[in-house]
């Protein structure tokens, strides 16, 4: 399921007993978080899990923003087609 890659910088992260994609609080950093994101693709077979639509623009959507307690769990990741994640976001923009 997870590439060569992504299983590496788990085992690292898991060995050094820092889970930092189920820990992390806030923003990671840009590397981090297209990490999470690839995770969070993988988990969910590369689709929108709202219309299951595979084309075009998928966004991870927090389900619980981090501006009022959410975090980048994976647990609090979902993800959504540009359509669906301004359903929930009105005043998304391209």
């Amino acid at each position: 399921m997870f590439d060569f890659i992504t299983r590496l910088y788990l085992s690292i992260k898991h060995r050094s007993n820092i889970w930092r994609i189920e820990s992390v609080i806030g923003r990671p950093e840009d590397h981090d978080w297209q990490i999470i994101r690839k995770i969070v693709m993988q988990k969910w077979g590369r689709k929108c899990c709202n219309c299951k639509q595979e084309e075009g623009r998928i966004d991870i959507h927090h389900i619980v923003p981090l501006g009022v307690g959410g975090s980048n769990r994976l647990s609090n990741l979902r993800p959504l087609c540009f359509q669906c994640h301004k359903a929930v976001h009105p005043w998304m923009k391209v």
